[in-house]
């Protein structure tokens, strides 16, 4: 079944946000704005328990990575009904579903189990390193946590060049590794209820740019655009469920050493049970769009 997202729609549903998306409709590639646009919903159904410990696995255009107890699978999918009276966070009672819980179409899970227990994935290394800070560039993506409970989590959603395996993310921390080049969410062991904003370049300082609250088995919709025509002082903008953050990149920063310049980099989602806890990243979708050529 096909299906498209409008650009206008309410921030606060499942479809990607009005406030990153509306300055970069897909239509424009038929009007010469060349880039690379996609969106990917998570509804496949193939065998995705299938993970070998301590070895990736390919499954369609992820490479994929389990522990020997975890596992990769296909979420239930859930039927919704017309969301149009939706509310934020608000039960519809005609509808019977929660905006914020249960309205989802289809999603993977990334299920961990206690301690250190750790599974990926990693898509083809398509955000050319040549256009990364001097083209546009726009991510999103709408996910879960099944725990923000501190000593619980580790996790990474965005871009990297990291290939998945048992140490993509730091034991105890969940802390990304030290020699990835990524641009995208964190959350740490230490504070299991915040995202931050997150950039590392290959070995150099990792960095954070503020925090977003997370409520356990809620979804989140975090995003960016890296735009090198705005503001130098708001070169690079975050966006939690289509809300602006008042922190941001300067030239300054996309310019220094730490912003991930150097790297391609695909979508990335990591997630680690950094505790003796069970743990569940749940990935409903993302939408990425790297600009090739200005009109």
């Amino acid at each position: 079944m096909s299906r498209k997202f409008a650009h206008l729609d309410f921030d606060y549903l499942r479809g990607p946000s009005p406030a990153i998306w509306k300055t970069i409709p897909d239509g424009m590639a038929d009007l010469g704005y060349g880039g690379l646009h996609i969106f990917y919903d998570f509804l496949d159904k193939e065998n995705l328990t299938t993970q070998s410990a301590g070895a990736l696995t390919s499954n369609g255009m992820f490479e994929c990575y389990a522990d020997a107890a975890e596992t990769i699978a296909s979420g239930t999918a859930v039927t919704v009904t017309d969301p149009s009276g939706l509310t934020a966070a608000t039960d519809d009672a005609a509808a019977g579903y929660d905006v914020d819980t249960d309205y989802h179409i289809g999603t993977w899970t990334l299920a961990c189990t206690g301690t250190n227990g750790e599974c990926g994935i990693h898509g083809q290394n398509i955000v050319n390193s040549y256009y990364l800070g001097l083209r546009k560039l726009a991510f999103e993506a709408r996910f879960a946590l099944s725990s923000v409970t501190n000593s619980v989590p580790g996790v990474f959603v965005g871009l990297s060049n990291i290939q998945p395996d048992g140490s993509a993310l730091v034991d105890s921390t969940g802390e990304i590794e030290a020699s990835a080049a990524a641009l995208g969410f964190s959350v740490l062991d230490a504070d299991g209820d915040a995202l931050r904003p997150t950039i590392s370049e290959n070995g150099g300082t990792i960095t954070r740019y503020g925090t977003a609250a997370l409520t356990a088995a809620k979804y989140i919709k975090a995003g960016f655009i890296i735009d090198p025509q705005a503001a130098p002082s708001k070169r690079g903008k975050f966006f939690i469920n289509g809300v602006e953050q008042t922190t941001y990149l300067t030239q300054a920063i996309i310019e220094g050493a730490n912003f991930p310049s150097g790297s391609s980099m695909g979508f990335t989602a990591l997630a680690k049970a950094t505790g003796a806890t069970d743990f569940t990243l749940t990935l409903d979708w993302f939408k990425l769009f790297a600009e090739v050529d200005c009109v």
